[in-house]
């Protein structure tokens, strides 16, 4: 099957997705059911391993340029299944990212610690238990919290359970590899374009006027603060004034801010 897709030239998330996870959800039922015993789903699973590092190998040999991306791949703490975080990363590959695949069963903290190593750009953490959701949401939350840590995404079949997203601090939850590597690809390619000043000063006003409201105070008061006109501080807040370095000064001493902090995009 998989040399006749790739003679039709089936592309490699078809094959992975239409031919062997299909395949290993029907290995996995017939060892439930007690037709295939463990000694057969793990031959089973090396063959499906064999093909996959194959079909990678036709996928890498058509590799984008790199894009600059790292990415780093990994079964969350006791999920021991990990055939999917190897397809995930051949994929990521093919894509033009540096990939690390930890594989299965990552202790959190000891993950953690790597991440904060490394500093990838991305970290997508994989579990198929119900039974690991609390596992996901504290490793994904701890991640979260590292400085300049990265963003994370967090997929598997339970992603799809409606209860999943629940308190998961994660940029992406899906039951849909390809959804995230399309949004991961946008992440890379946001990253690369130039912000323009529009998106600056959108930015610097939203800040502006979150800090405001923190403080409970009208326009009026940050205005008489900051010694500009009240209207001045509409506009920044609205991202429609060109503002000058001087009164983005005056605007951050009142708000008694860090000025790096409001030009900051993150």
């Amino acid at each position: 099957m998989v040399d006749d897709a790739i003679d039709r030239g089936i592309g490699q998330a078809s094959i992975y997705f239409g031919i062997f996870a299909p395949a290993l959800a029907d290995i996995g039922d017939a060892w439930i059911s007690g037709e295939l015993n463990i000694a057969a789903e793990h031959h089973a699973t090396s063959i499906t391993l064999r093909e996959i590092g194959r079909v990678g190998e036709i996928g890498r040999s058509n590799r984008k340029r790199e894009n600059g991306g790292t990415v780093i791949v990994a079964a969350v703490e006791g999920e021991m299944h990990w055939v999917g975080i190897r397809m995930i990363s051949e994929l990521f590959q093919t894509d033009g990212w540096n990939v690390a695949d930890l594989g299965q069963d990552n202790p959190i903290d000891d993950l953690a610690k790597l991440v904060k190593q490394r500093q990838p750009d991305l970290v997508v953490l994989s579990l198929t238990r119900p039974d690991r959701i609390p596992i996901a949401r504290k490793a994904a939350r701890m991640l979260k919290e590292l400085e300049n840590g990265p963003v994370v995404f967090v997929g598997g079949p339970e992603a799809t359970l409606p209860t999943f997203n629940d308190d998961i601090h994660a940029d992406l939850v899906s039951a849909n590899p390809l959804q995230a590597i399309n949004e991961a690809s946008k992440l890379i390619s946001d990253r690369a374009r130039p912000v323009t000043l529009n998106e600056h000063l959108v930015s610097f006003g939203i800040k502006v006027l979150n800090l405001r409201r923190h403080r409970g105070w009208t326009q009026q008061e940050l205005a008489r603060r900051a010694s500009l006109d009240r209207t001045y501080i509409s506009n920044v807040e609205k991202g429609r004034q060109n503002i000058t370095i001087g009164a983005a000064v005056k605007i951050a001493n009142a708000l008694d801010s860090n000025l790096a902090d409001l030009i900051d995009r993150n």
